[in-house]
């Protein structure tokens, strides 16, 4: 769908990092294309989803679920 070396130089040119240090924008795109194609209505429900999906997850690059708290905060800046 979407080549892996075109997300970083996305994130480098438009300084999205710039407010996270633990929680990356590669992680939240994941986190956010999990919860459109599961039809997640929720962040909880995506960051339970994910919770129970941790040994796929290295598949994606994403070596631990974030926290639910973090999931809440990227969402909304």
């Amino acid at each position: 769908m979407i080549e892996r070396v075109n997300i970083p130089d996305l994130v480098k040119n438009n300084s999205a990092e710039r407010y996270y240090k633990a929680f990356q924008a590669r992680a939240q795109f994941i986190i956010l294309i999990f919860g459109i194609l599961g039809r997640r209505d929720s962040i909880n429900e995506i960051c339970e989803g994910l919770r129970t999906m941790v040994s796929k997850l290295n598949h994606l690059g994403l070596t631990k679920t974030p926290a639910s708290s973090s999931c809440r905060t990227g969402s909304y800046k």
